[in-house]
């Protein structure tokens, strides 16, 4: 093989400069003729029921140009799993924050003059916070057409979980339990709609998955799939809060429609953390059995999933805990049962790693518990049971390269495992150190909609390349890569190409940013559809030359004769002379379906063309006077099949690591358990890590080639948070023999355990 030019290289975001100028367009910065600017009324209550809404004054104060509720919609519900939520409210409230009205008027403080004029009268209802005092009998119900609580049981078995436990010498069981955490995008919630003269309803909004908010706008505003368009603008991250449909682009739309002008919703940082979508509590059991060896034989995990008070993707995300419960270590018996259920609190939706984060912490944490009374080295039990390449697990996933063992072997060394002090340590400040390890998936067949994604290129008369990419880029370097694999096949300057995404009108469908998919999927459509468009070029030229095409090769813009250097022909020429174009532009596009099998209702399926893993190593110091605790070092060895861009792939993983820091230490959205509002409102109250906190970073890639992957790549975007909990997590009790079982791990726990007499 040729060495690559582009794949592989640290080449800069192709939006960096846009991005530090402020010249790339956000959402908020649109100004379209005629711009009304939207809010929403929420509701101040858990639950209530809606006696009625006065809106006239509002509507008689000047300025204001249309208010609308729920009864004013149509009153479609927004697609899920289970569909339950209006774009506004009509008979109920849930939660507090639930949107119950919305305002568009000339100005901003014009429509938040409006909102306090609107007069709701709600007749207060009984408030449910507790997911497992929802279960019970006479719990108040949150959604009236049900029998319960209960959004759905989810149960998942595999192999024969009772005869491995009666095979296994020992049994373990425990209880962990996580918290929620909101997404903090730096870029809070922004969308803006048209309905223009064509009578197609034009929506901005910084998204992961355009397609997916195509089809649910035109949902709820009752109209043509073909009459809503989604338009291309920048986004300030995503995390899964973007992903699918976000309700907000749903107002927006109707008020565009009502009012017959551009509508602009920005939603304040309370709103963005009190009413979006957000990180799915967990409380899990877990129960292992295991031979005196270490060998895993049977694992069964019963999970109950605080929803909140919507369904949204919350069964999609408690059954890919449950795939990676089950596939996370070779295992040949597992059994789950799940279940999901509603609150009157914000509801849960995607979040990095979708349910992955709150199943590995409980399995990495006891793995080292059973790693103890074992007396087996928690390194040696996790190398014991890892993954291998050709290995099917239980749930149907076929891994076809692996390189866990690498990943382990590499985190091990640099943290100097096997010299760290074992047993008690002393003095005030004690060190410890920990290991956990994650797979992940690279993109998930799951969807109705199908899996698959779709590139379409252009190629005009000067050899330049229009690249058309339907799925989002929030900040992963989606784009970037996208355009180096084209220049890669074309073997075309970066600069020679522009990328054009996330247009429904223009681009081709996609499912979106998530799972971890785009590199990996994008990724081999676009370089199919290069490829392609690379055999037209040669086509064209070997007849224009009179040569075979397989005496030609492509180089920076020029098709070249082997035999005769000299004899070349441009791509512009060779576009120009191509019978396949057609108005001077030569086109390819390329539909890519993975190799997969669509989940079934059992839980069983090859849901993914390639399996990345990693493993992750802490180094923590605990302050034994006041239990304080400070990450010192995070070693990451990741399975990346194929590092397109390594410096993209290093800041996902930097990025998620500082996620993961977060969700293990300090982050937590809490609710006030007699009203339902929301505690941690801002930024500065829900303790995020910052430069400050960040600790000493090691990152390894290993790069296993995948043989689906483009060039052998993996996704990489996600699986660098799911390890990252349970890593400090078995650090803390290395240093002082803390075993934390819930999250956040708080330094009163830790002082506690340690000065019980102080309790």
């Amino acid at each position: 093989m040729e060495p690559l030019k582009y794949i592989g290289k640290r080449i800069p975001e192709i939006y960096a400069w846009a991005k530090v100028t402020g010249e790339a367009p956000f959402t908020d910065d649109l100004r379209l003729p005629g711009l009304l600017f939207g809010k929403i009324l929420r509701s101040p209550h858990a639950h209530a029921r809606i006696r009625s809404i006065n809106t006239s004054r509002a509507l008689e104060l000047p300025g204001v140009v249309t208010v609308m509720t729920g009864t004013d919609t149509p009153g479609i519900k927004y697609v899920a799993q289970i569909s339950d939520m209006y774009p506004l409210a009509i008979d109920k409230v849930r939660y507090v924050g639930d949107p119950v009205a919305a305002v568009a008027a000339e100005t901003e403080e014009i429509a938040e003059e409006a909102l306090a004029l609107i007069e709701v009268d709600y007749e207060p209802l009984p408030a449910v916070f507790d997911p497992c005092e929802a279960l019970l009998d006479g719990a108040p119900l949150i959604h009236e057409d049900r029998i319960n609580n209960l959004v759905l049981n989810m149960k998942r078995d595999f192999g024969n979980v009772d005869e491995g436990f009666a095979q296994s010498d020992r049994v373990f069981e425990d209880q962990f339990s996580t918290q929620a955490v909101p997404h903090c995008n730096m870029e809070p919630r922004s969308s803006a709609a048209w309905k223009n003269p064509d009578g197609v309803l034009q929506i901005w909004t910084g998204t992961q998955s355009p397609y997916f908010v195509r089809k649910e706008v035109a949902h709820v505003c009752n109209l043509p799939i073909s009459s809503v368009q989604v338009m291309e603008v920048h986004c300030g991250g995503g995390f899964g809060s973007r992903s699918k449909y976000c309700e907000d682009e749903g107002v927006t739309a109707l008020l565009a429609i009502r009012s017959g002008r551009p509508v602009r919703i920005t939603f304040t940082r309370e709103e963005e953390m009190t009413t979006t979508r957000i990180r799915h509590p967990f409380i899990l059991r877990i129960k292992t059995g295991v031979k005196l060896d270490g060998t895993l034989m049977a694992r069964e995990m019963q999970v109950i999933v605080d929803k909140g008070a919507y369904c949204h993707y919350g069964p999609a995300v408690t059954g890919y805990a449950a795939g990676t419960a089950a596939s996370s270590y070779r295992i040949p018996h597992f059994r789950f049962n799940g279940d999901i259920v509603y609150t009157n609190k914000q509801a849960g939706g995607p979040f990095r790693g979708f349910g992955a984060p709150q199943a590995i912490f409980a399995i990495e944490s006891q793995l080292d518990e059973i790693a103890e009374v074992l007396g087996i080295d928690p390194l040696e039990l996790r190398v014991k049971n890892a993954n291998r390449s050709g290995d099917l697990t239980p749930c149907g996933w076929a891994i076809t390269t692996c390189g866990l063992e690498e990943c382990l072997e590499k985190v091990s060394q640099a943290i100097n495992w096997k010299e760290r002090q074992k047993g008690p340590k002393e003095g005030r400040y004690r060190q410890g150190k920990g290991l956990a390890t994650a797979i992940h998936v690279s993109g998930s067949n799951v969807f109705p909609d199908g899996e698959f994604s779709a590139i379409e290129l252009k190629m005009f008369i000067d050899g330049r390349v229009s690249v058309y990419k339907g799925s989002g880029d929030t900040g992963t370097w989606a784009n970037t890569v996208i355009t180096q694999i084209v220049a890669e096949e074309l073997q075309l300057p970066m600069e020679s190409i522009r990328l054009i995404s996330m247009d429904t009108e223009t681009t081709p469908q996609s499912l979106g940013s998530f799972a971890s998919r785009v590199a990996f999927e994008d990724g081999n459509a676009a370089k199919m559809a290069a490829a392609q468009l690379k055999t037209f070029l040669l086509e064209s030229a070997a007849a224009a030359l009179q040569v075979s095409m397989d005496a030609l090769f492509l180089q920076d813009g020029m098709i070249v004769y082997r035999e005769d250097p000299s004899k070349t022909l441009s791509y512009g020429d060779s576009v120009f002379r191509s019978p396949r174009t057609v108005g001077h532009i030569l086109t390819s596009a390329y539909h890519y379906v993975p190799p997969t099998v669509r989940l079934t209702p059992k839980g069983y399926a090859n849901v993914s063309a390639a399996y990345a893993f990693s493993a992750q190593g802490a180094e923590v110091v605990v302050d034994t006077q006041t239990g304080e605790i400070q990450v010192k070092r995070l070693v990451v060895a990741q399975d990346v099949g194929k590092a397109l861009n390594p410096i993209a792939v290093e800041g996902q993983i930097e990025g998620a690591l500082a996620q993961g820091m977060g969700y293990a230490l300090t982050e937590e959205l809490i609710v006030d358990r007699t009203t339902g509002k929301v505690i941690t409102d801002c930024l500065d109250r829900i303790m995020l890590p910052t430069a400050m906190d960040i600790p000493d970073e090691s990152i390894f890639l290993v790069e296993t080639q995948d043989p689906e992957g483009p060039y052998g790549a993996k996704g990489v975007g996600e699986i660098g948070l799911n390890p990252t909990a349970a890593a400090i997590a078995n650090a803390i009790y290395d240093a002082v023999g803390f075993r934390p079982h819930k999250l956040p791990i708080k330094a009163e726990e830790v002082y506690f355990f340690l000065h019980p007499e102080k309790r």
